[in-house]
């Protein structure tokens, strides 16, 4: 089962991610903790995606079972299976359902860590996945916030502030990172988040219950 696609690999440099698309690495949003890293890019199950998938960051969070039957690829391989998680996104030079992945995670799918190789891929929640977290990237601002919205077991579809008694829903700026005018109100501050999976969480104890709060 599954839908068909491509396999490559994006690269060997665990750093790389620090530039993803997702926002999850980048060093501001993991000045102060990185928990949310656990347990797809810790492990190195993680991958970018082609814009079709991408979703204009929708599938940031998202989980996939990429899996390889053995087929002929470019290069030599054997059959195997990994759940990853969406963490980027690139051109690829027009292709579509290609994901393009951490080599650890290219080798523990195919056994190769070069070549194109067929595979098919069903989304997935993402097993023991880390708590619902987010991580405010401009603060300290009554009027607006913008946040890193991470954890969870699938992409997320839409997210709200509440502040005291008040809710503003979030936009999306870019990968999984969303914003929100706030209206210069203060008081405590929580976020509902909705997956695409159907679920939801809040998010709330979050910075002793001040707002506005610090980046």
């Amino acid at each position: 089962g599954g839908t068909p696609g491509e396999l490559t690999m994006w690269t060997s440099d665990p750093n790389t991610i620090q530039g993803g698309a997702c926002e999850y690495a980048t060093l501001s949003a993991t000045a102060q903790s990185d928990e949310w890293l656990n347990p797809y890019v810790t492990s190195g199950n993680y991958c970018g995606v082609t814009e079709d998938l991408f979703e204009g960051g929708a599938a940031c969070g998202r989980c996939y079972l990429v899996s390889y039957d053995g087929s002929q690829a470019t290069d030599p391989g054997r059959p195997g299976e990994q759940i990853i998680q969406v963490v980027e996104t690139g051109t690829a030079g027009g292709r579509t359902n290609l994901f393009d992945c951490f080599i650890d995670a290219k080798e523990r799918i195919t056994g190769a860590t070069s070549g194109i190789f067929p595979i098919t891929y069903t989304q997935v929640d993402c097993p023991n996945p880390a708590s619902p977290t987010a991580v405010v990237l401009d603060g300290n601002n009554a009027w607006y916030v913008k946040v890193l919205l991470a954890g969870g077991a699938s992409g997320i579809s839409s997210a709200t502030i509440r502040i005291g008694g008040t809710a503003f829903n979030m936009s999306r700026v870019a990968g999984a990172t969303f914003q929100a005018s706030t209206g210069g109100v203060d008081g405590s501050a929580s976020f509902e988040v909705t997956y695409d999976n159907g679920s939801t969480a809040t998010i709330d104890g979050c910075f002793e219950g001040a707002w506005p709060v610090d980046t």
